[in-house]
C-alpha cells in the first residue's frame, strides 16, 4: 500500500536541492520525509489495536528503496508487511478473505497528511537554508 504526498509549488526547492552536491541533497530530502512520516507514525501507533503491544512496538518509519528521482518512507512493521513475528499487522490493516480490515495506518495517513506535508516543506526549507548559510 502506497500513499503519496505531492508537494505542489516546490520547483524553487527542487532547483536549490539540485544545486547542492547530490549526496547532501538526498540527505536533506530523507530527513524531511522522515520528519513528516513521524506524525503519521505517532497517529498509527495511537490507532493500532493492542493485545500484547508487540505490533504497536514494531511500527517503524522505514526508508523505501530509491527509485530514480523519487524518494520515500513508509510506516510499517519492523520486518515489513506480511513478514516477521508481527505479520498479522498486515491482516489487520488490509483484511483477509475471512476478516474485514481494521486499518490503523491508512486512517493515520488520512488524518495527518496535511500536517506531514507542512512539516516536510518546512524541513526542506530549513535544510536548504542551513546549507546555504554554511556555503
Amino acid at each position: 500500500m502506497y500513499m503519496d504526498i505531492k508537494i505542489e509549488g516546490a520547483k524553487e526547492l527542487e532547483k536549490k536541492l539540485l544545486s547542492f552536491e547530490p549526496k547532501l541533497g538526498r540527505k536533506i530530502i530523507r530527513q524531511a520525509l522522515r520528519a513528516g512520516a513521524k506524525v503519521i507514525h505517532t497517529a498509527a501507533k495511537a490507532n493500532v489495536p493492542v493485545d500484547t503491544g508487540a505490533l504497536k512496538q514494531s511500527l517503524k518509519v522505514k526508508a523505501m528503496r530509491k527509485r530514480r528521482h523519487s524518494y520515500g518512507v513508509m510506516v510499517a512493521t519492523s520486518d515489513g508487511w506480511f513478514k516477521g513475528d508481527e505479520f498479522y499487522g498486515a491482516f489487520l490493516e488490509f483484511g483477509t478473505s475471512k476478516m474485514p480490515a481494521k486499518p490503523f495506518v491508512r486512517p493515520a495517513f488520512d488524518a495527518e497528511k496535511d500536517n506531514a506535508e507542512k512539516i516536510i516543506k518546512n524541513q526542506l526549507q530549513q535544510g536548504i537554508e542551513q546549507v546555504g548559510a554554511a556555503k
